[in-house]
């Protein structure tokens, strides 16, 4: 979804000097004009000269004089008033075109979020219109209300809090676009059989299905790219007390990860009704109880225990035809079960024989608005 950004035109002239235009059709004179209107003379020369704002009442006064439309003159007066304050903001700008660089922005508007422009301003411009904030010293409150979320999340990464800004006002904005119903507990849950059977299905069609099943059930649901330094590839969101939403990011492509991540949020919000603060503060604290609640309930769902452990007791159970039977059997997607053997260190993150079940889902993101 691209941020489109109105830039300020070179030169905007003053609503004065087509007033002069207009009297220099009609030969009508300042003077004749300050008589038909009971106005200064003194005062129509500032006008003219952009000094002096055309007030409502003196574009009335125009309307019946000229017989140009009163919303004309207002609105050149406002088109003009406006020019004047933009270029002032502009000026004082200038001087935090700096303050760009600590955002991936490059990134960014190869995504489509931010202009393609390399001149500094205008770069500035459009990350501001984007945050949707004035200038940046609104920054700080902003990302403060943000970071009220669950993050699934590396402990080793180093976050930028500017990357995790742009990522999660970038979902909100999609999040805007969606047409979703009331939230409803009893509707997710009932769906969550069916979410799971589309982990067999091709990227492009599992986006669909999801996006279709989580709005029914009044879920929002943004499937965000990743940004440099993110460190973060799942959160759980509630925009108010009754609008869920459940973000990703392609940070791990694949099918695993991106299953396992977004069935962990979705117990999030079965499971924590509107707790949006989730901080990791070490074994035994309330937001680990949870993490743990939400990765239990994730992994039983994809792979029930009294399933996983007869197969996995198994001596062929780390092949690749036991595993592909195995997830038939379930009906889930291969990659599935490599990815809860990998995590449970039954087998090697590097062993390429079961690696090459995982699929890359690179294209649900890809294909996000």
């Amino acid at each position: 979804m691209a941020t489109t950004t109105e830039y300020l035109p070179l030169y905007v002239t003053p609503p004065g000097h087509t007033l002069r235009d207009e009297l220099e059709a009609r030969g009508m004179s300042q003077t004749e004009l300050a008589t038909r209107l009971g106005m200064a003379k003194q005062t129509i020369s500032k006008i003219m000269g952009g000094e002096a704002p055309i007030s409502e009442e003196t574009a009335i006064g125009l309307e019946r004089v000229l017989g140009v439309p009163a919303y004309f003159w207002s609105m050149r007066e406002a088109d003009y008033r406006t020019y004047l304050e933009q270029a002032q903001q502009r000026q004082v700008l200038a001087g935090e075109v700096q303050w760009v660089r600590r955002f991936p922005y490059r990134e960014m508007a190869g995504y489509g979020w931010v202009a393609e422009t390399r001149r500094p301003l205008d770069r500035l411009l459009s990350l501001l219109s984007f945050l949707g904030i004035k200038t940046p010293a609104e920054w700080p409150p902003l990302m403060t209300q943000r970071k009220y979320a669950a993050f699934r999340s590396s402990v080793a990464a180093s976050v930028s809090e500017y990357s995790l800004g742009a990522w999660l006002i970038q979902g909100e904005r999609v999040a805007q676009q969606q047409s979703v119903g009331e939230y409803s507990p009893a509707t997710l849950r009932g769906a969550l059989q069916a979410m799971r059977a589309l982990t067999v299905r091709i990227p492009e069609e599992a986006r669909e299905g999801l996006l279709s099943i989580c709005a029914a059930a009044g879920v929002r649901l943004a499937l965000v790219p990743s940004l440099p330094r993110l460190g973060v590839w799942g959160a759980t969101r509630w925009l108010s007390a009754t609008r869920p939403m459940i973000q990703l990011s392609n940070r791990y492509r694949t099918d695993d990860q991106f299953w396992f991540t977004f069935f962990h949020e979705v117990f999030h919000v079965l499971l924590h009704r509107n707790k949006t603060i989730f901080e990791s503060e070490g074994p035994g604290s309330a937001s680990s109880q949870m993490e743990a609640d939400a990765n239990e309930a994730a992994g039983e769902l994809l792979i029930p225990a009294d399933e996983y452990w007869p197969f996995f007791e198994r001596n062929e159970s780390k092949t690749r035809e036991r595993v592909v039977e195995f997830a038939q059997q379930l009906g889930i997607a291969p990659g599935i079960v490599v990815g809860r053997l990998q995590r449970e260190k039954r087998v090697s993150y590097g062993n390429t024989h079961l690696n090459s079940l995982k699929r890359d889902f690179s294209a649900v993101f890809l294909t996000a608005d």
